[in-house]
């Protein structure tokens, strides 16, 4: 396994009749990270998540997406990602699919209710006024920072309610009603 030091304060796997001691991520990430063209072929993914090697509490599936989705725990990264059931910015870890890159976080894979609700507007665009592609969320996960003071790129307001952001460089946040107001072309007493 990996000659990472032990932190007394995360689990481990140990074998008491050898003292081996490992952690719960290097014994995992053999299981969890199979071969790639496994991911390429549905019905092999289906097969080999089935056969109980993962365990059931690393494999969900939901009646709203057809493929199975895999628990995904980013201990090591603050990972951003759009939870695609209720839209908001979420971190770290989450159920995913690997075929089709759905995510849900947990409060979403957890719930009872089975629909999915219907999206009538564009979650992810394309903008001119940025280089990266922009995603439509709440801004919820972020306002639960603390040091979170980011205002709109285009009103200078404080953010607040839906908005759209860049998961990619995370310097750009912009409300959803003020990025339909920002012009192609301004005119400046500055220049002429």
């Amino acid at each position: 396994m990996c000659e990472i030091e032990r932190n007394p304060e995360i689990d481990v796997y140990y074998c008491a009749e050898c003292n081996y001691i490992a952690h719960i991520d290097c014994v995992l990430s053999e299981v969890l990270e199979p071969p790639e063209e496994m991911f390429l072929d549905p019905q092999r993914m289906e097969e080999n998540f089935h056969d109980g090697s993962l365990g059931s509490e690393m494999i969900l599936n939901v009646s709203f997406h057809p493929h199975p989705l895999i628990r995904n725990d980013d201990y090591e990264e603050e990972t951003i990602f759009l939870c695609d059931r209720c839209e908001e910015l979420c971190i770290g870890s989450r159920y995913s699919c690997k075929l089709c890159f759905f995510n849900l976080d947990y409060k979403c894979a957890t719930s009872k209710d089975e629909t999915q609700k219907e999206r009538k507007v564009k979650t992810i665009v394309n903008h001119f006024s940025h280089p990266h592609l922009i995603t439509r969320c709440k801004i919820g996960i972020l306002q639960k920072n603390p040091d979170f003071d980011l205002t709109c790129m285009a009103c200078r307001q404080r953010l607040c309610g839906i908005i759209y952001a860049c998961t990619y460089c995370s310097r750009f946040f912009v409300h959803e009603v003020c990025l339909k107001h920002i012009p192609k072309e301004v005119q400046s007493l500055f220049h002429p």
